[in-house]
C-alpha cells in the first residue's frame, strides 16, 4: 500500500504472523501453507486490513 508516511505491513495466516513487508512470497508451496492470509498496513493514521 502506499502512504504518506509509510505504512509498516505485516502478513498473518490464520491469525499468526508470518511475515512482514509490500511482498510475501511462499517457496516449495505445499498443502499446509492454504488458508486465509491477510495483510495489515499501518502509520501513525491508521491501520487497514487486507484479505488475500
Amino acid at each position: 500500500s502506499d502512504s504518506n508516511p509509510p505504512a509498516n505491513i505485516s502478513w498473518f495466516k490464520g491469525g499468526t504472523f508470518v511475515g512482514s513487508g509490500r511482498i510475501y512470497s511462499i517457496s516449495k508451496i505445499r498443502s499446509d501453507h492454504s488458508g486465509e492470509y491477510k495483510c495489515k498496513s499501518r502509520n501513525e493514521y491508521g491501520e487497514k486490513d487486507s484479505e488475500t
